[in-house]
C-alpha cells in the first residue's frame, strides 16, 4: 500500500499494474542449446526486452536486450536490492515500479519483497 500512496503523491498512476503486465509478457522455455536450462524473456511495449538465462541456477545471467529510458518502458539493475527494476520511460506517466528477481524470474510489486526473495534464492 505504501508504494501506491508514494506513487500517487509524486504523480504516479496505480492504474498501470506492471506486475501483471510483466507476468503476462513473460515467456519461459528450455534453451535450444541446452534443454536442461530454462530461459525467460520479458517483452513489454516497444522499448523493453529482458532475458534471464539459466533461471533457478547459480550462474543465471540477465541480458537487457532492449531498454530505453526514453521509450515506453525501461529496466535497470539495482545493486543494493539485488533486483531488476522495471518502470515507465522518462517521457511517460509515472507508475508504481515492478521488480524482477534475476535468479528466479519472479515478478514482485515491491523492492522489499524482491530483495527478500533474492536472499532466499541464494541459500
Amino acid at each position: 500500500m505504501v508504494p501506491v500512496l508514494l506513487s500517487l503523491l509524486i504523480g504516479g498512476s496505480p492504474s498501470v499494474d506492471l506486475v501483471k503486465l510483466l507476468n503476462d509478457a513473460k515467456k519461459c522455455a528450455a534453451q535450444r542449446v541446452d534443454p536442461n536450462t530454462i530461459e525467460c524473456s520479458f517483452r513489454l511495449g516497444k522499448s523493453l526486452v529482458i532475458t534471464i538465462a539459466g533461471v533457478g541456477e547459480d550462474l543465471a545471467s540477465v541480458s537487457f536486450d532492449k531498454s530505453d529510458s526514453s521509450g515506453d518502458y525501461f529496466a535497470k539493475y539495482q545493486v543494493a536490492v539485488g533486483c531488476i527494476l522495471v518502470t515507465t520511460g522518462y517521457d511517460q506517466p509515472l507508475v508504481v515500479p515492478a521488480f524482477i528477481n534475476p535468479k528466479t524470474a519472479v515478478v514482485y510489486g515491491s523492492w522489499e519483497a524482491c530483495q527478500a526473495s533474492t536472499r532466499r534464492s541464494h541459500r
